[in-house]
């Protein structure tokens, strides 16, 4: 109904909120250093182990962590996917072109997440609705390069954040976005993209 976009974008921006919570993607990033422990307490916070095999740096691909973020990341690429399909099919003007553009920026980014953690990519493009097929499983490098294609193609489109608010995706986000793929190429791809990091960051300084 392309008079309710809102119920089309807003969820893969809900998903946004596993990238915050202490027990998904940040546990991933905090837990695995020595900056943050768990400590258990007799059976409190022991969890069968989970926080524990973090901290020492044991576990398995089936962690429970590790597997919900993987899920949770890989929906987020999911929700975005059914937004750029569904309200490509409806008219198009400004508002559906920065709507898809927004959902385009949460598809990269999930997919930035997903390759900087996992290295490698599950992959459909929004319009590829056969899902009894496997998706395509791209390469750490083959994820980078589709992520800056299409963070450049839609960087025209967004808008700043004085004329979104600070709760849309804005240029500013997608120059930041591209600052950190090529601050990472080089351990992505063993190529070194310095002079691109420092390019984008200087358009997000003087944006």
């Amino acid at each position: 109904d392309p008079s309710n976009i809102q119920a089309l974008i807003n969820p893969p921006y809900a998903s946004l909120r596993h990238t915050i919570e202490w027990f998904d993607y940040w546990a991933l990033q905090e837990m695995l250093t020595d900056e943050v422990i768990v400590p258990t307490r007799g059976a409190d916070w022991y969890d069968n182990g989970a926080w524990m095999q973090l901290h020492l740096q044991t576990w398995t691909p089936d962690h429970i962590r590790v597997k919900n973020v993987w899920d949770a990341l890989n929906q987020g690429v999911s929700r975005a996917n059914t937004a750029i399909y569904y309200i490509g099919q409806f008219p198009q003007d400004a508002t559906t072109e920065l709507d898809i553009s927004e959902a385009r920026f949460l598809r990269a980014y999930y997919m930035y997440l997903i390759n900087d953690l996992y290295g490698q990519v599950p992959f459909r493009l929004s319009d590829d609705q056969d899902f009894s097929a496997s998706p395509k499983v791209l390469t750490r490098q083959e994820a980078a390069d589709y992520i800056i294609s299409e963070l450049k193609d839609i960087l025209p489109n967004l808008k700043k954040k004085s004329e979104v608010g600070s709760d849309r995706v804005t240029v500013g986000a997608a120059e930041a976005l591209l600052a950190k793929v090529y601050l990472n190429y080089e351990v992505y791809t063993g190529e070194a993209k310095w002079a691109d990091v420092i390019t984008y960051c200087d358009m997000l300084i003087n944006d």
